[in-house]
């Protein structure tokens, strides 16, 4: 932010909110006869814990599979039981939750009819979920009754509504649709200022439709989002769905495959008999999510866009006996997803550069070790390059951020900057804390008590001269005082 104050200058007023706020804000100036909250992920699990608890209770059949799973026949303490419920309920949510977001249409839509979308079987997988569904939000679900009770209570206290946010914009579409009102209905004076939505890599369906049917007629909308390729490539398979495809018409095509003596199953699975597919790879590899977050945002748009597309930089070196210069290795790379170059037969020879490395090491903390080595490199060798010109980017920062204060700090003497996770002592105290409340569900084994021996933060408050991260010290005289 500093660096882009100096270059671009100051901007003020601007109010940084998360896209679920902003539709919750532009609901309730149109939802102010209701009083409601938004219902919390932590409710919904604890609901869940509740109705799972009375359903583990019962010999119905259709619970066999969860009751196995929390209370199996291998020796498992109550401890460790509830641990599992309470986990099977927070992972629940979540699944519920995604449905509302991008199977609405598909899933939930068949759940409130009483009915299963796929799986027909009476005993399967979506009979015991969609039954935990309607538990909470079916026409006599507890969230149901709890709102209609509500809606009806003259008492002094109101107790407010509970709703997910796609319930709020699907309870609102309904009640604008009896009034014949429009959604949104306000003049173009009493707009709000225009909403800029950034860093979102894809936008579920729910957020589509709040943002075209809801939010667009409230405020101007502009969406920042990464399009690898300027060409049409809504048509490209992921890989994934050209296996699928492949298979499916393995039979009807089987003289494509002349040239394979074995078809062998392994091989179909891992997709090495199509690699003579002429698509991108990269692009196949982008996925199908990204593929129709593309495709929704061009839809809504019209194909309406301001494209920033860019040429990668190809002020390559020259090479010693051409005139012309090459290509690095990843600006070639950059240049075929931007133009959709279909999969070469035929590999261009290029000089391998440092432009992209591919490195194989054996745990996060090698690979820290890796990318530090290299920075000083290029450091030394570029002596115009700052360290504040150097980036890295991981997918992870729980698993790696403590692998980074170490490698960079104790070992290598390489100042950074952290901008995304906690600081350090935080995470590690946090990790302490985690470790010692989690020996409640195990079996004390030695793994487990040196997760929580090995934290600093725990050794801190005992014998000093005992060094971390070692396991041969002497344990009989040491494990009782920090047990």
């Amino acid at each position: 932010s500093l660096k882009l104050a100096q270059f671009q200058g100051i901007a003020a007023n601007l109010r940084f909110i998360t896209l679920e706020k902003a539709i919750n804000e532009g609901l309730q100036k149109n939802l102010s006869g209701r009083f409601y909250d938004l219902l919390k992920s932590e409710t919904t699990q604890c609901l869940l814990l509740e109705v799972l608890r009375k359903k583990l209770k019962t010999s119905d059949p259709l619970w066999l599979p969860v009751r196995s799973y929390i209370t199996p026949k291998t020796k498992l303490s109550p401890e460790a039981g509830e641990h599992r419920l309470y986990q099977l309920a927070g992972r629940l949510t979540h699944l519920f939750m995604e449905y509302e977001l991008s199977r609405n249409d598909e899933i939930l839509t068949h759940w409130l009819a009483g009915r299963n979308a796929f799986d027909q079987g009476p005993l399967g997988t979506e009979s015991w979920q969609r039954e935990l569904w309607s538990e909470l939000f079916g026409p006599e679900g507890k969230v149901t009754r709890h709102n209609r009770s509500a809606r009806q209570s003259e008492s002094v206290e109101f107790q407010p509504e509970l709703y997910t946010l796609p319930q709020l914009c699907r309870l609102y579409g309904s009640e604008s649709k009896q009034q014949n009102s429009n959604l949104y209905s306000q003049s173009s004076n009493n707009k709000l200022k225009p909403l800029h939505i950034f860093g979102v890599s894809y936008l579920s369906s729910f957020h589509q439709k709040a943002l075209t049917e809801q939010l667009a007629n409230l405020r101007d909308i502009h969406v920042y989002t990464l399009n690898p390729c300027m060409e049409f490539w809504e048509d490209v398979q992921s890989f994934g769905e050209s296996k699928a495809a492949a298979r499916r018409s393995l039979e009807a095509e089987r003289q494509r495959f002349e040239k394979y003596e074995v078809l062998s199953e392994t091989e179909i699975e891992m997709g090495e008999l199509f690699q003579d597919e002429e698509d991108n790879p990269f692009l196949q590899a982008w996925g199908r999510p990204g593929r129709e977050n593309i495709k929704l945002l061009n839809q809504w748009s019209a194909w309406c866009f301001e494209p920033w597309f860019a040429d990668a930089d190809s002020s390559a070196a020259q090479t010693e006996n051409s005139e012309k210069p090459q290509q690095s290795v990843l600006n070639q790379l950059q240049q075929d997803i931007l133009f959709r170059e279909p999969r070469r037969a035929e590999p261009l020879n290029l000089e391998q550069d440092e432009s992209l490395v591919v490195l194989a090491c054996a745990n996060p903390r090698r690979e820290v070790e890796a990318v530090a080595s290299l920075i000083w490199d290029w450091i030394r060798r570029d002596p115009d390059l700052q360290l504040n010109e150097c980036a890295l980017i991981v997918h992870d920062m729980e698993l790696y951020q403590h692998e980074i204060e170490q490698v960079f700090e104790s070992i290598y003497n390489l100042p950074y900057h952290l901008i995304d996770g906690i600081s350090g002592s935080a995470s590690r105290l946090e990790d302490a804390a985690n470790s010692l409340l989690g020996l409640c569900f195990t079996e004390y084994t030695r793994r487990d008590i040196f997760s929580l021996i090995n934290n600093p933060c725990f050794l801190q408050k005992f014998d000093d001269t005992v060094s971390a991260g070692k396991n041969s010290y002497g344990e009989p005289l040491q494990i009782q005082q920090w047990l």
